[in-house]
């Protein structure tokens, strides 16, 4: 519904699924871990018959420590790449969908965005753990950080919630 967008197809609901590589590297800090950790995905557009979009690899280094029993730190640096069609389908003006305000352009492969994260994890009681976390996305440097779809080049998000474990 973004205004650049106004008059091209929707996005659709992407999905994405594939193997999640973990490795996990030698502690920096005694009650700490370090991991680092190599997705590979397939997304598909769910509202498009699952039509396949192209892929993402989003490589990231893995921080966690204990603060005190009960209440970890977590920071999380990644980077997300995208396959040309991928990110020609999120970044990608067609010819016919060009305006004088929004030119035509094609999607290249390579960096979608860079990403911080900062999380905490509070264990309450057996099942139940508070947390907290705030993101920042960055598409500065990004392969497609020209593209006329591109308004802004961060963004962040923050957020608390409760987990119940019932297993």
């Amino acid at each position: 519904d973004a205004a650049v967008r106004q008059g091209m197809p929707s996005l659709g609901t992407l999905f994405e699924f594939g193997p999640r590589l973990k490795l996990h590297l030698p502690a920096p800090l005694p009650g700490s871990r370090l991991r680092l950790e190599l997705p590979l995905r397939a997304v598909f557009d769910v509202s498009d018959s699952f039509q396949r979009r192209g892929f993402t690899f989003e490589p990231e280094i893995d921080f966690d420590m204990r603060l005190v029993p009960g209440t970890r730190l977590g920071a999380k640096v990644g980077l997300i790449f995208g396959d040309r069609q991928l990110n020609d389908h999120v970044y990608g003006v067609a010819p016919a969908f060009a305006t004088a305000a929004r030119p035509a352009y094609a999607g290249k492969a390579g960096l979608v965005a860079t990403r911080f994260r900062l999380s905490t994890a509070t264990r309450l009681s057996k099942d139940w753990d508070l947390f907290t976390f705030a993101r920042y996305d960055t598409v500065s440097g990004a392969a497609n950080e020209a593209s006329p779809l591109v308004r802004k080049s961060g963004g962040a998000t923050v957020g608390l919630g409760l987990a119940w474990t019932f297993w």
